[in-house]
């Protein structure tokens, strides 16, 4: 808002420093993200970064855009920015900390209900949380190494992730 008032007032040079301003902050949050949430989230703040940035555009005189138009608008998004390493890596390390945790849930489940009595008795004995968290982590490694293809080719990393998912479910 603060950037569309500028240019109202015909400051395109302050107008175009918040709308770099935004974008650089979300664009460092999207590379920075540990979990799927925040990426997610920086995704959402980007798409309307640009969105409110093309609402400042509208308003301001054709010969003046290109002053306003901020030059990070028109730089593709960085093997880092686009990367699912190290969000994946924090939902394996969220993963494994919650089954390290489930454990006394097994006592607390034993003084349950029948249902919960039955699911110690019948089902725990053959979880092995070692073994799930040895697997999430190949799985989300997988996972990664697919998704680091080239844009041009992501539609197909896209479609592997896909299929990968299927057969390990």
């Amino acid at each position: 808002l603060e950037a569309k008032a500028m240019s109202a007032r015909g400051d395109y040079a302050g107008a175009k420093n918040l709308l770099e301003q935004d974008l650089s902050f979300w664009r460092r949050v999207l590379e920075s993200s540990d979990t799927l949430i925040s990426k997610m989230i920086a995704t959402a703040f980007i798409n309307r970064s640009f969105l409110l940035g093309s609402l400042v555009l509208r308003q301001v005189p054709s010969e003046h855009v290109p002053s306003v138009m901020p030059a990070a608008w028109i730089v593709p998004i960085s093997d880092s920015e686009r990367s699912m390493r190290r969000s994946l890596v924090g939902e394996w390390m969220y993963m494994s900390e919650m089954l390290r945790r489930s454990r006394g849930v097994s006592a607390t489940l034993e003084k349950g209900t029948f249902v919960s009595k039955c699911v110690v008795r019948l089902v725990l004995p053959f979880f092995r949380q070692q073994d799930t968290v040895n697997k999430s982590a190949d799985y989300l490694q997988q996972m990664s190494v697919m998704l680091s293809a080239p844009l041009d080719h992501y539609e197909h990393a896209v479609n592997q992730t896909a299929a990968l998912r299927d057969q390990t479910l």
